[in-house]
């Protein structure tokens, strides 16, 4: 992969953490696989697969997904699966401390469970489409539309507050700007008059 575009490194990257992610996976091989190409397996069982004739043991992990996608607002959706599993951890990395991402309230929220843990965490969260990879960004995680709703609702409250409050100041500069424009232009008007009654004078 070295040598290689920055776009299809990450490409590469995504290709294989799907790999891994499918081989951690506790759902039905055949599911998983006709899934991933557009199709429906309805039975929750094929009883031919690995994890169909030898379920793994499952946890709940609503609470661990939902610390990560707080994480990944936090960072304001800027950083890659390294960084945010390092938060996560509570490893104040030179890397974390350049950003200040140290002195976050969601700092190390995950720090009882290892960076292996967390990785793991992040690659089935790809996998459900709760967060992607912005290919174009150097692979920095970003919230997809299933990953918000999934969020508490005083989280998704105070993130469409932010939003709300950057609509507005741009709806304010844009309302700047046309009026400055207009006292240019109305500048301008009364300039021509002028001139045309010193033209008309002389």
């Amino acid at each position: 992969m070295q040598g290689k575009p920055v776009a299809e490194q990450e490409i590469g990257k995504q290709l294989l953490m799907e790999t891994v992610a499918y081989a951690e996976s506790s759902v039905c091989r055949r599911k998983m696989l006709l899934n991933y190409f557009g199709e429906a397996y309805e039975p929750e069982n094929c009883e031919h697969c690995d994890n169909c004739l030898h379920p793994k043991v499952k946890f709940e992990g609503k609470e661990f997904i939902a610390m990560a996608l707080e994480v990944v607002l936090a960072v304001k959706e800027k950083f890659k699966v390294d960084h945010v599993a390092n938060i996560l951890m509570g490893n104040a990395l030179t890397s974390v401390k350049s950003y200040k991402h140290h002195l976050l309230d969601v700092f190390g929220c995950g720090s009882d469970k290892n960076i292996r843990f967390w990785n793991g965490v992040l690659r089935q969260m790809l996998v459900l489409h709760l967060i992607d990879k912005d290919i174009e960004n150097y692979g920095t995680l970003m919230l997809t539309e299933k990953g918000r709703n999934f969020l508490p609702i005083h989280i998704q409250f105070n993130f469409l507050k932010i939003m709300s409050m950057r609509k507005v100041m741009m709806m304010n500069i844009r309302v700047l700007l046309a009026t400055r424009t207009l006292l240019l232009m109305k500048n301008f008007s009364l300039y021509l008059k002028i001139y045309a009654v010193s033209l008309v004078r002389n």
